[in-house]
């Protein structure tokens, strides 16, 4: 598999099959640019860490090929663990040492170049002056988080993975680092390939995302394509009655097209042309929804047609 000019991260048909038949990833393929920040989206479950552990040499895989920065995840493990560094959900750095020594033990294990300068970098660019010299331990969960990826850019990686990057953070605390991500990746060439099952995430950050069901790339696009999709703006009705049989008559009146959905009571009704006060009105003679509104489409509600499940966990 020759790995296309301008792309530094290339999946083909990447299947994971654990014991007791459990499919975990099932065939997926796409390309990530060199640049990109690329996420994989979706529920707990989906399939986004085990793609992701495959691509990091952490899983070994079922079927399918996968380079990273020109090695073979397989065939090369070493190579595409030098191009690359990885963030995971779980706690990665020694909480009995103080920031700055759990940097200078990671420095010298990947063998950074100049490492007291590129520490004070790393310190200086993720705001934590204040606290590198304490035990990390006494960090909040948002400090420890900016010190696991801080310490993951030291080695200056081609490739971020950032696995879950903000949960269990509190909605402050994960704006903050949302905003410094968006920052770092401003003023550097480095690719990320993001997992959450945050959608704002995913549209704060993302060029590009796959949003991943069941093992399975769903969908592929930017936020404004996948979003494009479902027109420029959704009709959202609540239904009293059967939700089946409102929409065929929503759809026997010429309201909804075959993109409409429902999603328990609530019915979605992607708006492409037209007027939506006529819709509107359509629906209230027709006598169908106790609650109406018109808004623009979101990530979910791509998700939501493509799965009839909610995006988050």
């Amino acid at each position: 598999m020759e790995q296309p000019a301008g792309v530094i991260v290339q999946v083909e048909g990447l299947s994971k099959t654990y014991p007791g038949g459990v499919e975990a990833v099932r065939g997926v393929d796409f390309e990530v640019r060199t640049g990109e920040v690329f996420g994989l989206i979706g529920p707990n479950g989906a399939g986004k860490s085990t793609t992701v552990g495959m691509l990091t040499t952490t899983v070994a895989p079922t079927a399918g090929r996968a380079r990273l920065a020109g090695f073979d995840v397989v065939a090369e493990p070493l190579g595409a663990r030098r191009a690359s560094a990885v963030v995971n959900q779980g706690p990665a750095v020694d909480r009995a040492l103080s920031g700055r020594k759990n940097l200078e033990v990671h420095a010298r294990l990947w063998g950074v170049a100049g490492r007291a300068a590129r520490i004070a970098e790393v310190v200086d660019a993720f705001g934590l002056s204040a606290v590198v010299d304490r035990p990390v331990g006494t960090y909040s969960g948002g400090q420890r988080r900016r010190l696991e990826i801080a310490r993951a850019l030291l080695s200056r990686p081609q490739v971020l993975f950032l696995d879950e990057p903000t949960v269990g953070l509190d909605p402050r605390v994960r704006h903050e680092l949302l905003d410094l991500l968006a920052r770092l990746r401003c003023g550097d060439h480095m690719t990320v390939l993001l997992t959450t099952h945050y959608l704002e995430e995913a549209e704060q950050l993302c060029d590009r995302v796959a949003i991943m069901y069941q093992g399975r790339l769903a969908a592929l696009g930017s936020p404004a394509q996948l979003r494009g999709a479902l027109g420029p703006r959704v009709i959202e009705l609540r239904v009293d009655q059967d939700p089946a049989q409102a929409l065929a008559a929503l759809r026997g009146a010429g309201v909804a097209g075959h993109d409409a959905f429902q999603v328990g009571r609530v019915l979605i009704i992607p708006f492409h042309g037209g007027e939506p006060g006529e819709a509107a009105a359509t629906i209230g003679r027709l006598g169908l929804a106790a609650e109406v509104s018109t808004r623009p489409p979101n990530i979910d509600d791509v998700y939501l047609q493509l799965t009839g499940e909610r995006i988050a966990a």
